[in-house]
């Protein structure tokens, strides 16, 4: 899991000083709560984000989670659609473990970012990092004449076991695009869902008590 780019080192960079400067605001106590929500920048921190290719809420976001102390894993799982069900294509995550080693507690920061509308990087920080790259290969096959994109923009509260959808991504070789909103997914994650888009993808977080993704550990 070393095969960071220069990007994702400077990514990792700037979430351990925003962590830093976020830890000795007064708003500490909102990271205390059960969540997981955007992440609240300055102005200057997107400015410099920009600096490095970052547009916060455009291509990119950052989500701060505090996981319930039962929580041992954050499992992030892609689906598309396919015959009018949204079908599992990827998943991966991370744990801290039933020894909850390095750290007692699931709590960190979920980087999402778009880097062109084929590829999406995930990282996430918790003690360790971990970079996790999906391509969506079908998309680089299209003649796209319309794509779109939503991410979550409010706070969750976490319930373990429950998917929270936190990306909707949308392409059409047609001009007609459907959207949905985000919201909805996270009750009918499961039903079925009428779509004439070439391809949706939705990608969702849950917190789990038990590892349900074999061998995934923090990497430190």
């Amino acid at each position: 899991m070393k095969k960071y780019s220069i990007p994702v080192c400077v990514v990792i960079l700037i979430i351990s000083m925003c962590f830093c400067a976020f830890s000795q605001t007064p708003t500490t106590q909102v990271a205390l709560r059960e969540g997981i929500w955007p992440y609240e920048f300055t102005e200057r921190d997107k400015s410099l984000l920009r600096d490095f290719g970052l547009n916060v809420g455009s291509n990119a976001m950052m989500y701060q989670f505090n996981a319930p102390k039962e929580a041992t894993e954050l499992l992030v799982r892609v689906y598309q659609v396919e015959n009018n069900r949204w079908q599992l294509r990827d998943k991966f995550g991370i744990s801290i473990g039933e020894e909850r080693e390095p750290v007692d507690r699931l709590s960190g920061i979920m980087t999402i970012q778009r880097k062109e509308p084929s590829k999406i990087e995930f990282q996430i920080n918790c003690a360790g990092n971990m970079y996790f790259p999906v391509t969506l290969e079908e998309v680089q096959e299209m003649k796209l004449m319309s794509w779109g994109q939503h991410f979550m923009d409010s706070y969750w509260i976490v319930q373990t076991g429950r998917e929270i959808p936190v990306m909707l991504l949308a392409f059409n070789e047609g001009h007609n695009l459907q959207m949905y909103n985000i919201d909805i997914f996270s009750d009918e994650i499961h039903k079925e869902i009428e779509s004439e888009n070439t391809l949706d993808i939705l990608v969702t977080a849950t917190f789990n008590e038990t590892n349900q993704y074999k061998n995934i550990e923090i990497e430190v």
